[in-house]
């Protein structure tokens, strides 16, 4: 959000492909609660093994990376690394 707090986008995309853009405004929510939500998010609530499913690739193979979104053959995440 460097760029500041607003979205100024629109929602067809996401109709389009079927998507839900789900928001929670937790701004007036305690802070106890907040604390608990976060404290779950690192406990019970952490997803396993999830770096097992993150594929690093450099800048140089994000073509070939986005081929294979574009034809659905991508699986899992991919992160962009750079020295």
């Amino acid at each position: 959000m460097v760029g500041g707090l607003s979205l100024d986008t629109s929602i067809f995309p996401f109709i389009l492909r079927g998507l839900s853009l789900f928001g929670i405004d937790s701004a007036e929510s305690l802070i106890d609660v907040k604390k608990e939500i976060w404290s779950n998010f690192s406990s019970s609530w952490k997803l396993e093994k999830i770096d097992e499913n993150i594929k690093d690739i450099s800048l140089d193979e994000l073509p070939n990376e986005i081929e294979k979104i574009l034809k659905g053959n991508q699986i899992g995440r991919v992160r962009i690394v750079y020295d």
